[in-house]
């Protein structure tokens, strides 16, 4: 079981995952399941074992300079159990460029994200602990900028990627608590955070 993760904003590219290694038998070990690529500079991110996924993010060349790529490769089916949030597992493996050819395709969303106004993240991994994750986003999100926002104090949003990349460790320390205090019979999400922060060209 797994939770990795990337996000693409002006400051760069975060890509993060969990290291705990779980068995049909409950047990753990930790292992590696994120990677820095150096000659592609980019890096990936792995989950799952017969079925699973992989995100590849990086920069890419063009006319204007670069641009920022995310590659989903999976032998999994695109639609979620709309019950408990699963996956269903599909036939063969497929690959699809979906940041700059999908989400960032259209002019506005793309000028936005350029301008520095928006981010945009990707996060696979075991149902519960994803969207565990997801929650934690939201109402975090929502405290974080209140408390940003709050003229009397000075408190600011991270402007840098290192300071970002403190953040996404503390959100992935929050999940690993959850699993160790739960009733799952494996702590299927936890052990030490890898994080990769790859700065704009």
């Amino acid at each position: 079981m797994t939770l990795i993760y990337t996000q693409f904003s002006k400051l760069g590219i975060i890509l993060a995952a969990d290291s705990n290694l779980t068995s049909s038998s409950g047990s753990t070990a930790v292992g590696d399941k994120g990677f820095e690529v150096p000659y592609l500079k980019a890096g990936l991110c792995v989950a799952g074992s017969y079925s699973g996924f992989v995100q590849l993010a990086g920069y890419v060349r063009d006319a204007a300079g670069y641009h920022p790529e995310f590659y989903f490769i999976r032998n999994i089916e695109d639609n979620l159990n709309p019950n408990d949030g699963s996956y269903h597992k599909g036939p063969t493996f497929k690959v699809d460029e979906q940041l700059w050819g999908r989400d960032l395709k259209e002019q506005e969303p793309r000028g936005n994200f350029l301008a520095g106004n928006t981010a945009h993240l990707y996060v696979n991994g075991y149902p519960a602990g994803r969207i565990a994750y997801m929650t934690l986003m939201d109402q975090l999100g929502a405290f974080l900028n209140s408390t940003w926002d709050n003229p009397g104090w000075k408190f600011r949003r991270p402007k840098t990627l290192s300071e970002q990349v403190d953040w996404i460790n503390l959100q992935f320390q929050v999940i690993d608590t959850l699993f160790r205090s739960s009733d799952y019979p494996s702590q299927y999400i936890g052990g030490p955070v890898w994080t990769l922060g790859i700065p704009p060209p």
